[in-house]
């Protein structure tokens, strides 16, 4: 009570009225009046005689450039708190009014319906908050919300009469919880607007608003009552018995574990929807169908919170089904079947699967392939687009062209990743020529992405000419990759390229030792035959030739090239090429001595060597055997043939005479047989010499 006295002396030396004298009393009547009858006029931010806005508004969204409908929210909460500050008549209430008057006819002017969401604690126009107070003693969103206020709208035909009954209510609500006043929907209700609608869901209201009656209180105080023979003597007590510890079944169990267990709440409200959408399609009453699409509503911005993309497809089908044709079903699907919702999951890709976003997919009409596009060219974080890159590779199977189309419009760094997908949705042709356009691009990490698509086509013009370009490129990391590809590929058609391409590098001092070994082992692997020769040159030039050129191209181009001369013969178990490495070894120092150690320890024994050859000796016997078996066989069929005259048909007498070939005897065919020549088939020219 004493709260209560104090707050109404600061009301009564503050002059302000109480809630009814402000709703009805003639100083509100004189104000707004007097605000009617004035032109519109530009209102500073704080009037004279006080700071409305100082200690009321600290949460509020404050920036310099504000939109109208932005500013009528904002003039809205100043005017309606404006009472409780000032008195009626105070020129300060009178400018607020002014400022709120001028505002709405600003923010009405284009035409439009002007349709704002309220949140707990902020006010949103579209994707905008237009407000925001944290403070629940300050904060209109916050008074709105608790009593079941979502959404109001203002029409463009609002007139002055509407908008002095929404400061009547919103001013009554701000001292309601000092007055025991009416909640918000019972006033907006009572106040009966023409261009003002708003859309509200039942809720609870708090007991400090909503006393109970006086017999509810009564039987409360019954029920706390003690009995009446709570002060005689405690009964004897009985002979005591020890705790025990009762288990519970097994379905008991499993029905307390189902009760906390992730995802019970998700399971009770998708529960909760299905029972209540089944009990309105019994029912005829459209009002009560509508409330019970709204409730559904609430259960699916529940599971967008949760971020249950499956289960809020149901919901929405299920209502879409049970209760066809309301306008309330309509506007719950164009709600959470747009690309927003889409937008709010995708922000959040790792705790999603991309089989749990499919039914979303199937649900949004619009073209959510270039929406999840746009969000993984937009995601700065690796790991996130990693989870988008699963997605898109389900968005796009089938659909190559919307990604190959947009190759050339996203940023470098996303072009790799993207490019990966195409090479997993799209067909290995249209991939490969994908590829090979980008062996074009700027970008050396574009180029590399692109050189392993490309290193999977057969040896042809093209591809000869694409490694020839990339080995010519600035960047190391480049060539190098092309020169182990181009070694891999091209054999000894590109044998003569990769050794010029060697030698030039080493002359213009552009080699370095990686580049360097990974050409030898290039030159190995398209020419081996040719390559050993030329790297044991590199090591130890023979003849005034080879000192001419080693002296012609300096010392650190003769290092460089002995770096690929022993990389390259390590694999070569020769007694030569083993005593030249020895031999470089003891010339060299650092990491070239190092390298020749290495290949030294790497290089196969005499030992090795002679099994290896014995090894291919018996490879090559054991194919001309299964070929002189196979030639057998074949002469043996011919003889059975020849010697079933009845099955063959007469020749005309005009014929060619074949008959002598045929007559010839088996032993004959098994001797032309044995001094024929053997065959190799499938074996290209110099594999076999590959080591």
């Amino acid at each position: 009570m004493g709260d209560c006295r104090e707050e109404r002396m600061n009301d009564q030396e503050r002059g302000s009225p109480p809630p009814t004298a402000i709703a009805e009393g003639a100083p509100f009547a004189e104000a707004t009046a007097e605000v009617e009858s004035e032109a519109p006029t530009k209102v500073a931010s704080s009037p004279p005689g006080g700071e409305p806005d100082d200690g009321l508004f600290s949460g509020a969204l404050a920036h310099s450039a504000r939109s109208p409908e932005a500013e009528l929210v904002l003039s809205l909460a100043r005017a309606s708190r404006s009472f409780i500050t000032y008195d009626a008549r105070n020129v300060a209430v009178r400018r607020l009014l002014a400022a709120y008057r001028d505002t709405v006819r600003r923010a009405v002017a284009k035409g439009e319906p002007l349709t704002y969401v309220i949140g707990p604690f902020e006010i949103y126009w579209g994707e905008e908050v237009v407000y925001r107070e944290h403070d629940r003693e300050r904060s209109m969103a916050f008074r709105l919300f608790r009593d079941g206020v979502r959404r109001f709208t203002v029409k463009p035909e609002v007139g002055w009469d509407d908008l002095l009954k929404l400061i009547e209510v919103l001013s009554v609500r701000y001292r309601g919880i000092r007055q025991q006043e009416d909640d918000t929907l019972t006033l907006l209700r009572q106040a009966d607007f023409d261009n003002i609608e708003f859309e509200v869901v039942d809720v609870y209201v708090p007991s400090e608003e909503d006393p109970e009656e006086a017999a509810d209180q009564q039987s409360f105080i019954d029920k706390a009552m003690p009995p009446p023979d709570w002060d005689q003597p405690l009964p004897a007590l009985t002979r005591p018995v020890p705790i025990a510890f009762k288990p519970l079944a097994e379905d008991q169990l499993t029905a307390l574990r189902a009760e906390y267990s992730e995802g019970a709440l998700v399971r009770g409200a998708l529960q909760v929807a299905n029972e209540m959408l089944l009990l309105a399609k019994q029912s005829e009453d459209r009002e009560i169908q509508g409330n019970v699409v709204l409730l559904c509503e609430e259960i699916c911005k529940y599971l967008v919170v949760e971020l249950r993309p499956s289960e809020l497809v149901k919901v929405v089908c299920q209502a879409q089904a049970l209760l066809p044709g309301l306008p309330e079903t309509a506007k719950l699907a164009e709600a959470f079947g747009s690309g927003d919702i889409l937008d709010r999951f995708l922000r959040d890709p790792d705790d999603l699967t991309a089989d749990a976003l499919m039914p979303l997919f199937a649900l949004i009409k619009e073209d959510h392939l270039e929406r999840v596009v746009d969000r993984f060219v937009e995601e700065p974080s690796q790991q996130t687009r990693r989870a988008l890159m699963k997605i898109l590779s389900r968005l796009a199977m089938g659909k190559p062209d919307a990604l190959l189309s947009r190759l050339g419009d996203v940023p470098t760094d996303r072009m790799v990743d993207l490019f990966n997908v195409v090479c997993v949705v799209a067909p290995p042709e249209r991939a490969l020529e994908a590829a090979y356009a980008m062996t074009e691009h700027e970008s050396p990490d574009v180029q590399l992405g692109a050189l392993e698509v490309v290193a999977i086509d057969s040896y042809n013009e093209r591809f000869h000419n694409t490694l020839n370009r990339l080995l010519s490129t600035d960047t190391p990391r480049l060539r190098v990759r092309a020169a182990a590809i181009f070694g891999e590929k091209c054999g000894r058609r590109g044998f003569p390229l990769l050794r010029e391409h060697s030698e030039q590098l080493a002359r213009n001092n552009k080699l370095d030792e990686i580049e360097a070994m990974t050409l030898g082992k290039a030159l190995m692997s398209a020419a081996r035959e040719l390559a050993i020769p030329l790297l044991r040159e590199w090591i130890r030039p023979r003849g005034l030739k080879g000192v001419f050129k080693k002296v012609s191209q300096g010392g650190k181009a003769t290092r460089m090239l002995r770096f690929a001369a022993v990389a390259g013969l390590e694999v070569d178990g020769a007694e030569q090429s083993r005593k030249l490495v020895a031999w470089l070894s003891s010339k060299s120092d650092g990491e070239l001595r190092e390298r020749c150690e290495h290949a030294l320890a790497k290089m196969p024994s005499a030992e090795e060597v002679k099994q290896r050859e014995a090894a291919k000796q018996a490879e090559e016997a054991a194919k001309q055997a299964a070929e002189q078996v196979r030639q057998a066989a074949e002469a043996t069929e011919q003889a059975a043939e020849a010697a079933a005259p009845a099955a063959t048909p007469a020749k005309p007498a005009s014929a060619k005479p074949a008959a002598a070939t045929k007559a010839r005897s088996e032993p004959q065919k098994m001797a032309d047989a044995a001094s024929a020549k053997p065959r190799r088939p499938g074996v290209h020219r110099g594999s076999a010499r590959k080591g």
